[in-house]
């Protein structure tokens, strides 16, 4: 499954849901205000970054004036469409 996290750091409760469910086949994909979760990741969000399951979309880190740490898999639109079509559900936090 690919999960796509668009929210901020006011939502980390769902973050640490998604990341509880997220299997290790799946990636997470951070968008929108989700990018900021980048800046101070709590640990499981590390971990899963560290696996190369943690996707960041650049145009909105660049959009945020955000540098982005090289554990995460940078992605472009090109790749969210390649993860899409990778996994056969999304579900968006």
């Amino acid at each position: 499954m690919l999960h796509i996290y668009r929210g901020s750091h006011s939502l980390g409760r769902d973050l640490q849901r998604c990341l509880y469910q997220m299997s290790s086949s799946d990636a997470l994909l951070l968008i929108e205000d989700g990018v900021y979760l980048s800046q101070n990741p709590i640990e499981p969000l590390k971990k899963r970054a560290q696996q190369g399951q943690v996707f960041i979309l650049v145009d909105d880190v660049v959009a945020r004036g955000l540098s982005v740490d090289a554990v995460y898999q940078r992605a472009d639109m090109a790749k969210w469409v390649s993860l899409s079509v990778e996994h056969d559900k999304s579900l968006t936090w």
